[in-house]
């Protein structure tokens, strides 16, 4: 619709108490971690990561730390 990075995380930080993010744009994730309020898990941006990767260290982290 328009909204920035910026606007759209701190919208979600109101509603979320973390959020993953996949976005066509590079180094989107990391400008969402700076506006927000609760933790960004990049789940692709640009030319960086995989989605199923994402769910692989979310799966690994859950089994490592309970």
């Amino acid at each position: 619709k328009g909204e920035s990075v910026a606007d759209t995380i701190r919208v979600i930080s109101y509603y979320a108490d973390i959020c993953a993010m996949r976005h066509p744009k590079e180094g989107a994730p990391l400008v969402a971690s700076l506006y927000s309020s609760i933790p960004i898990i990049n789940a692709g941006d640009g030319g960086h990561n995989h989605p199923t990767q994402t769910f692989t260290d979310l799966l690994t982290i859950k089994n490592l730390k309970g």
